[in-house]
């Protein structure tokens, strides 16, 4: 069996997620089309129902690495995954993946959100450095996934994306 190896460019949104939706509305269709324009990056989108809809529970979440969790933040979030990375996380739900969150550094193990420009020529000019070059990829070795109850809460935004809260996706 063959595999695209190219790198995918992830959009992880969830419904009710107001800066989401401006963005779809405002930016995403333009921005999609000059990503795939060149065909060196797969485009994902991860929409979630919820903040709290856990991406198990989707019903493509086979054709979803695992660990993507790990990257999921904040909303929106855009990451860049090593496509060869991507298609190994698919084949087995414990490889941690490498990529990159857009406006993320990594910062005392988890990712931090950080001011950046937020245009579309700030996220193609990112997606081209990751393409061009594949040491900007981290592969973190922690896990911010915490366990409760043997289920997992991932850390996310609360419901106007602004304050920092911990949620359950379940």
């Amino acid at each position: 069996m063959s595999y695209d190896n190219r790198h995918v460019f992830v959009l992880a949104t969830a419904d009710t997620c107001q800066h989401c939706h401006a963005f779809k509305d405002k930016m995403w269709k333009n921005l999609k089309q000059q990503i795939q324009h060149d065909d060196k990056v797969r485009v994902v989108e991860i929409n979630l129902p919820t903040f709290r809809t856990r991406i198990e529970d989707l019903p493509n979440s086979n054709q979803i690495p695992h660990d993507i969790k790990r990257f999921i933040r904040w909303f929106p979030t855009m990451l860049i995954i090593d496509g060869e990375s991507w298609n190994q996380g698919v084949r087995d739900k414990q490889t941690k993946i490498r990529g990159a969150v857009f406006n993320g550094k990594e910062k005392n193990n988890i990712y931090e959100h950080v001011k950046g420009a937020f245009t579309e020529n700030a996220i193609l000019s990112w997606i081209d450095d990751y393409c061009n070059d594949t040491n900007h990829y981290e592969q973190i070795q922690f896990n911010p996934v915490q366990e409760t109850a043997g289920r997992e809460v991932v850390p996310t935004y609360g419901a106007v994306c602004t304050k920092r809260s911990f949620r359950s996706r379940f």
